[in-house]
């Protein structure tokens, strides 16, 4: 009895490792802390509306991609996309793009995503020449988010702390 109570914590030790391990893929990025002051200065800069998904660099898409599960892009505003649960056939993007702003910069994205969840997202990517890094994101929940339909709408949102930051796109 006293020999296999080693062999049971080891077990038991290598089993809560496996979980921990298994439970962090999907979460390796840190959530990105946007202060109270970069919050109040996030759309400092002139920045002009971006209407339809297409137009947004390709180097932002590009990293968008990268940093999403499943590799896809997002569905252009008024699309159909996969809004709830349930998925159809064929299969819908899981987001739907509802604005972006950009700068000389900077490129804000600001879309939606469906599932279990109905969540609103915003992007920040850091632009320099052809190329393109994400720098931050934050989320609203639908009830928040549904409210936003314009770049000083965002802004107002970001000050009054209605953005959580998230590690997510």
């Amino acid at each position: 009895m006293c020999c296999s109570m080693p062999a049971q914590l080891v077990l038991t030790a290598a089993i809560i490792l496996m979980l921990s391990l298994a439970l962090s893929v999907g979460s390796t990025d840190e959530v990105k802390i946007l202060s109270a002051d970069a919050r109040h200065h996030f759309l400092d800069d002139s920045f002009a509306l971006v209407s339809h998904a297409s137009k947004l660099p390709s180097a932002v898409k590009q990293e968008f991609v990268q940093h999403c599960p499943g590799n896809e892009f997002m569905a252009d505003r008024d699309a159909p996309f996969q809004a709830g649960c349930v998925v159809g056939e064929p299969p819908l993007p899981l987001r739907r793009f509802i604005f972006g702003a950009i700068s000389p910069k900077q490129c804000i994205v600001f879309y939606e995503s469906g599932g279990k969840a109905h969540l609103y997202h915003v992007a920040l990517f850091g632009l320099q020449g052809n190329l393109s890094h994400l720098l931050w994101t934050g989320i609203i929940g639908s009830q928040d988010g549904r409210k936003i339909t314009s770049i000083a709408k965002l802004r107002e949102a970001l000050t009054n702390q209605q953005i959580r930051d998230s590690s997510m796109l």
